[in-house]
């Protein structure tokens, strides 16, 4: 039974716009500076008897006392304002008047602006609504699922012991593992006709709450746990916390069916339109990592300390909201409101939210506040609370009735529970440290990624830089078992990542960018060609010139159009045989450079920087160079001499320092050392350094494997004809390596840039 219900112009607050609240508080301003003083007035009843309030007009004013020397606070609130723990003492100074301390974030005396200031903030937690991000919708006929409401202690009949002394916190109900929660909860929605000491009184005046998303509904919930036995029950809690929610202790502990309850779960603002319609979970069905209550009620089981919190890993900030009901201690009300999920509300049953009102009948007994409102099994845990003005404050945790003695009740928040309770509210986000996952990345060849893993909070994401070497482009595709994200530049970021996964990047050799490989078979002259430094078939096939009459294979721009062609070398005419297509067919240019049969080496190059490749030849015996600058007979443009001359050293070109100039170098098998010059003339080497095994029959290369206008060496194995190509000239690993042709059949290693 109750006196009355909310009116519409009571509900205002809970879609009041921020430009009302903002005059408000500018009135209350204005009438400080008259006055010395300001006047923070209570909402009176606007329907017989409405919504209970503070019966009278309450004048902020300054605190008479120092921080030090104050007296007792007639009562202290407790909130999470903007993110933050918020504590202060109201104090009551006579004759309507009102001083406020703040005790945290930090201690001081509160002035009238600043009281005001604080009030203001703490309202306005009735202007968020939470955002829709998890919507679930049930069927209240699902096979098997039938949960009754939990059974609270049996209310006290006679007089309540006193109370003794201030509570302490509980051990920890369930401090859950990395295997807590796999996104699914056993909590059912309907209703077994058990008796439990929840009553209605007389009448069933409860009224549905219809719309359950705004102010001040969104922060009730369903709440179904299951304990060791298997046996599982339903509650009502209220989010006071952006990781905490209150209800009672009989809904997270109970003795007799092994302790702390095994799982719990809390669904804020569900809605079931009627009996039988479907049951709507707007903000989804979040299910709790960590429980607790005191230990006096773990001891004594006594309804007056029948509270207790729940803990989850996901912050209500997530959905914005930061600000969050208050809680007030040590209030004595005369009139109180209160709202829960009842398994049977006006004769049927129910999985709706259903509010009551008590303007008569509210008694204060020591740490018991009783009442009239209605309430049946299932509203164990909700809130009561106290309209004061514009906001609400919480006083009580609904946790029991008494059908013989004509009231319900439970225990009133007071100052012997307050240090539990704030403790509670500021360690609410160490009770369920977040789960953490990790993200290895891996890339492939052409790029590299960093870091290569990652650990993050569940729910979170993971980044990473992709780079491409020269010469390589990033694919977009990523392979893996992350869940999916997306680019920004260079970095590539995860979906929400729910498990140990992994992401792999893979790469693309751009086209004519760098110069690759291939290889000429000398017994049938048919050259092999391959566009990228990596394993696979060749790109082009095809013959040139007469097969095995041990004509060396040559390579070359020869018309200076960017792409390298082919051309062989008759060492015993010293004669040049050039193509200008990489296809079969008579050579475009063809001409006798040198003395013949002397055992000299061909070379090609771009030797003056005109952008066309011409030739030379080396002597080994006496380790001299003779470059020409026209593919022309004719005798040598540039001669000198490098080197030692019949040790049997190899001869090299390249543009070393990407001058743009081919110049000259030599290897030396025995030991694998590259000797590499950057002028067209005698002297010291400019660059020396070893790469490679010594003495294994390995033939150097050279080339521009990355494309950015230097050339680089490498070397080739031809008993398994694996190719090892650097970067840089330099020693160290290989920084490509991969087969390409068969092994051991004699074939000859070639580089250029085949394409465009």
């Amino acid at each position: 039974m109750s006196s009355g219900s909310e009116s519409a112009a009571q509900r205002r607050s809970a879609w009041t716009s921020i430009g009302w609240k903002l005059g408000l508080l500018a009135s209350l301003v204005a009438w400080q500076i008259m006055t010395g003083s300001a006047v923070l007035a209570a909402e009176q009843d606007e329907s017989s008897p409405g919504w209970g309030n503070i019966d009278a007009d309450l004048m902020v004013v300054d605190c008479p006392f120092s921080a030090e020397a104050r007296p007792a606070a007639a009562r202290v609130v407790l909130q999470i304002i903007d993110g933050e723990l918020h504590k202060w003492e109201e104090h009551d100074l006579g004759e309507g008047r009102v001083c406020l301390v703040q005790v945290l974030p930090d201690e001081r005396l509160l002035s009238i602006s600043h009281a005001l200031d604080l009030l203001e903030r703490s309202a306005s937690w009735t202007e968020q609504e939470p955002s829709f991000d998890a919507m679930e919708i049930l069927s209240p006929d699902d096979p098997g699922l039938t949960v009754p409401p939990a059974v609270p202690p049996s209310a006290p009949t006679g007089p309540l012991p006193e109370p003794d002394g201030i509570d302490t916190d509980g051990p920890p109900g369930w401090p859950r593992g990395d295997n807590d929660d796999d996104g699914t909860n056993p909590y059912s929605f309907a209703y077994m006709d058990d008796v439990v000491p929840e009553v209605v009184i007389g009448t069933d005046d409860r009224v549905r709450v219809v719309t359950k998303t705004q102010y001040p509904w969104w922060v009730i919930g369903y709440q179904g746990h299951t304990f060791s036995d298997s046996s599982s029950w339903r509650c009502t809690g209220f989010v006071v916390g952006p990781q905490m929610a209150m209800t009672n202790g009989h809904c997270v502990y109970d003795s007799a069916r092994g302790g702390y309850a095994a799982s719990m779960s809390l669904a804020p603002a569900q809605s079931q339109a009627s009996t039988g319609a479907a049951v709507v979970r707007p903000y989804g069905n979040e299910s709790a990592c960590h429980w607790r209550t005191n230990t006096q009620y773990i001891d004594t089981a006594d309804v007056q300390y029948d509270y207790a919190a729940m803990f989850f890993r996901s912050s209500w900030s997530l959905k914005g909201i930061s600000t969050f009901m208050p809680l007030v201690f040590d209030v004595s009300p005369t009139t109180i409101n209160t709202a829960g999920y009842p398994g049977t509300a006006q004769g049927a049953s129910t999985f709706d939210m259903w509010r009551a009102f008590d303007g008569t009948n509210v008694q204060v007994v020591d740490r018991i506040l009783r009442y009239t409102a209605d309430t049946s099994g299932g509203q164990s845990g909700s809130p009561v609370w106290l309209l004061q003005g514009e906001n609400r404050r919480v006083v009580t945790v609904h946790s029991f009735g008494n059908a013989t003695a004509g009231y319900n009740g439970g225990p009133r928040l007071v100052s012997q529970n307050r240090a539990v309770i704030e403790n509670w509210l500021a360690n609410q986000a160490a009770y369920c440290p977040p789960l953490t996952r990790t993200v290895t990345a891996t890339a492939g060849t052409g790029g590299t990624v960093t870091p290569t893993s990652r650990t993050v909070n569940q729910g979170s994401t993971a980044s990473f830089t992709v780079t491409a070497n020269t010469g390589y482009t990033r694919n977009n595709a990523v392979g893996g078992t992350c869940p999916a994200g997306g680019w920004s530049g260079n970095t590539y970021t995860t979906g929400a990542v729910t498990a140990n996964c992994a992401v792999s990047f893979s790469f693309t050799a751009i086209v004519g960018s760098g110069m690759s490989i291939g290889l000429f078979n000398p017994a049938t002259s048919t050259f092999y060609l391959r566009n990228a430094n990596s394993s696979g078939p060749a790109n082009t096939v095809f013959g040139f010139g007469p097969p095995g009459r041990g004509w060396r294979p040559l390579t070359g721009d020869w018309n200076g159009n960017g792409q390298t062609t082919v051309g062989l070398y008759n060492p015993v005419t010293s004669s040049f045989y050039l193509r200008n297509a990489n296809s079969g067919g008579a050579a475009e240019v063809s001409f006798g450079f040198g003395p013949a049969g002397r055992g000299w080496t061909p070379l090609t190059g771009d030797w003056n920087g005109n952008g066309r490749t011409t030739v030379g030849l080396y002597n080994p015996a006496a380790s001299t160079f003779y470059l020409r600058n026209a593919n022309s007979g004719g005798a040598a443009d540039v001669s000198f001499s490098f080197g030692p001359g019949g040790r049997g050293w190899l001869p090299l070109t390249g543009d070393w320092n990407g001058n743009g100039l081919t110049t000259i170098g030599l290897y030396n098998p025995g030991t694998s050392t590259f000797y590499l010059r950057n002028a067209n003339s005698g002297g010291a080497a400019d660059i020396s350094f070893g790469f490679g095994p010594a003495g294994r029959g390995w033939l150097p290369l050279t080339g521009d494997w990355n494309g950015n206008g230097q050339t680089t060496i490498g070397l080739f194995n031809p008993m398994t004809s694996t190719f090892y190509l650097r970067n840089a000239n330099s020693g160290g690993a290989a920084d490509v390596v991969f087969g390409f042709g068969p092994g051991g059949a004699g074939w000859a290693a070639l580089t250029g840039k085949w394409l465009p």
